[in-house]
């Protein structure tokens, strides 16, 4: 598109958005074609003030991303020619910009763009492999600060490589959520891993592999779907066929050992072709914090009876246990300590116990 784009002192670029009609990347079955690859190139682009410049490229499909974003500071541009490619080496300079081929590049804060929900958080052009490369492609500038101006005097060229692949081809997302946040250690923490197809095909025989990091222990896990399998550490989950924009779930419970933050990764993989690898891996960061200690109170009463007061965390689960020998333990009572005072009594009415140890052991919840 050679049209130009008047990029006015605060607001929307004229016209918004400057758009490029493709059509006709079929096979000879007919069928789309799939992005392989996606550049753009802006052709003369000049501004007073460049750090003001926030630009969105949307597909056809809908995916939005914001390639460039508060990049070149105070300096004035002139007539530059600027490419964008994952291939780059280097990301667009906060300081003075040059003609160039660059990374997608989006400093803080990210912007939100007029009239367009929030754009996706991924910063790399291969966000549209795998989608129809026919339809509008459209171009959102916009500036977000008041007092200086610019254009883009020869528009702009959207690159594209097109394949038609001969295996199904799906793009999966994987995400992992925890709760709770943060954890006590020794509490249960739960893992939710979803994995969605992007598709533009059924995704096959799907494979979510998870190892757990070395200081929590396995408790348990469910799958929506398929099922699951725990080898040690590592939990793997087989979720079958995931259609094209379907999702399927993977849950884990682990109980958490000493305080600190923890790392999960776990990653997706699927038997039909992956369009983009990058998004099938899952990273998730949770905090472990020391709980409050414990101990307990004991006192005689009338007769043979001992009241024992364990103090401890409000809300957390407790077992006293009792021993002869500090060896073998038997737990007599399990409770939740008191919200309002993290308090609980239990009275022991046993006679003929002329020796006996008591201990609190908290208990993962």
């Amino acid at each position: 598109n050679t049209g130009g784009i008047l990029i006015p002192q605060f607001g929307s670029g004229e016209p918004y958005p400057s758009s490029i009609l493709v059509s006709g990347l079929t096979n000879l079955q007919g069928s789309n074609l799939l992005v392989g690859k996606v550049t753009v190139t802006l052709n003369g682009f000049a501004h007073t003030f460049p750090h003001d410049v926030n630009m969105l490229l949307a597909s056809p499909s809908g995916q939005e991303l914001i390639f460039m974003g508060h990049a070149g500071g105070p300096y004035s541009a002139t007539n530059l020619t600027l490419t964008f490619d994952d291939a780059a080496t280097q990301s667009l300079p906060a300081g003075q910009l040059v003609s160039g081929t660059y990374l997608p590049t989006d400093y803080a804060p990210v912007d939100l763009f007029p009239e367009l929900p929030p754009a996706s958080s991924a910063n790399v052009l291969a966000l549209f492999d795998g989608s129809n490369p026919n339809g509008y492609w459209s171009l959102y500038v916009y500036d977000d600060t008041p007092g200086n101006a610019g254009v883009i005097t020869g528009g702009w060229s959207l690159g594209l490589t097109a394949l038609n692949s001969v295996n199904p081809a799906a793009l999966l997302a994987a995400s992992m959520i925890h709760s709770p946040d943060s954890v006590f250690g020794g509490n249960y923490l739960n893992y939710q891993i979803t994995v969605s197809n992007m598709g533009p095909d059924l995704a096959e025989s799907v494979v979510v592999t998870d190892t757990l990091p070395a200081s929590v222990t396995f408790s348990s896990a469910t799958v929506s779907q398929g099922s699951s399998t725990n080898m040690g550490d590592t939990v793997i989950f087989n979720l079958g066929s995931i259609s094209n924009g379907a999702s399927a779930t993977a849950t884990i419970q682990v109980i958490t050992g000493a305080a600190g933050t923890i790392v999960n990764t776990a990653t997706a993989s699927t038997a039909s072709t992956d369009l983009y690898l990058a998004a099938s891996t899952a990273v998730n960061s949770a905090t472990v914090v020391t709980p409050p200690p414990a101990y307990l109170e004991a006192t005689n009463l009338v007769g043979t009876s001992v009241q024992i007061t364990l103090v401890g965390g409000a809300g957390l689960n407790y077992a006293i246990q009792t021993s002869s020998d500090l060896l073998d333990w038997t737990a007599v009572l399990t409770n939740t300590a008191s919200v309002s005072n993290g308090s609980f009594i239990y009275t022991d009415t046993r006679t003929n116990a002329p020796l006996r140890f008591y201990r609190a052991i908290r208990l993962p919840q």
